[in-house]
């Protein structure tokens, strides 16, 4: 059954690292439990925040019962909670009576799985060192028992472009929605935890509109804020969000992340969008969070 929703979150407050701009080398004064200093945790308010997001999802309709991340720490941690809240709870709401009876009996689903894909990581720009990465799957699952990798499409070491990003991430977004679709059960939400310029691109890419100025601050990326993606429905006006029109200029065939088209998915410019194109009736909310809109960032 097609998905019919999409929430996409920025991850919490993190702890901070610095990268020497001439040699590319990364340090930082807290220790990552990676051992990678530019793959911090979340700080303690991070936390609280991340716990604040987990209370709002579970009762959000409808419930997003397949869970997907960038594969860098702090972005699995901002879903953790919640993933431990639907494999405790809200996966039940989603499965037939066999199914739950199944769970009681066998008690192994007690945290709900977490994707990750590295199409979803974090944006760097380009350099001529390569760029942080995150830690293998192996290490991950050291600290979500329930994480599992299922990369799309992998970024260069050597960092990308705005357009780069942005094709990168339609890559990504159409291999999801793709295989989503292709599930027997009825997932009619995701949720996915990534990056500032990350989410900004992904809401590009969905709803099909790319500013003539690629640094517009058009969709918000708050701290923990939730933005909501509703795919259109046949016959719906081509009407992607409230807060400005898109851009009608012809867009031009960009280069993939690999250097070669990736199967004309560019085509989602112009206001078409991936997968058939969605609708942002959300955009970056905070209410759910005891001090509201925090940390704002655009390209």
């Amino acid at each position: 059954m097609p998905i019919t929703t999409i929430y996409l979150v920025r991850h919490g407050f993190r702890g901070n690292w610095v990268q020497d701009p001439l040699t590319g080398v990364t340090t930082s004064t807290v220790k990552s439990p990676t051992n990678i200093p530019s793959d911090p945790a979340l700080a303690s308010y991070g936390v609280e925040q991340s716990l604040a997001l987990a209370e709002r999802l579970i009762i959000n309709s409808p419930l997003p019962t397949v869970i997907y991340s960038s594969p860098f720490y702090r972005c699995i941690q901002t879903l953790q909670p919640f993933a431990q809240r639907l494999g405790t709870e809200g996966l039940g709401q989603c499965r037939s009576k066999k199914e739950e009876q199944e769970d009681k009996e066998e008690k192994t689903r007690q945290v709900a799985e977490i994707v990750g894909d590295r199409g979803l990581g974090e944006w760097y720009g380009t350099a001529r060192f390569d760029h942080p990465r995150a830690a293998s799957d192996a290490i991950l699952r050291e600290f979500f028992p329930t994480y599992t990798e299922r990369t799309t499409i992998t970024p260069p070491p050597n960092g990308e472009t705005l357009d780069m990003l942005h094709e990168r991430c339609a890559v990504a977004m159409q291999a999801i929605i793709q295989n989503e679709d292709q599930k027997s059960k009825a997932d009619k939400a995701i949720v996915i935890s990534t990056h500032a310029a990350t989410m900004i691109a992904i809401a590009r890419v969905l709803t099909g509109e790319m500013p003539k100025d690629v640094n517009e601050e058009d969709f918000k990326t708050f701290t923990c804020g939730i933005s909501t993606f509703v795919r259109r429905r046949e016959g719906d006006n081509l009407h992607r969000r409230a807060i400005r029109a898109p851009a009608a200029e012809e867009e031009k065939e960009e280069e993939g992340v690999d250097g070669k088209a990736p199967s004309n998915i560019s085509e989602w410019k112009n206001g078409k969008g991936v997968a058939g194109g969605w609708n942002c009736t959300v955009n970056s909310d905070c209410s759910h969070l005891p001090n509201g809109e925090e940390r704002g960032w655009y390209v």
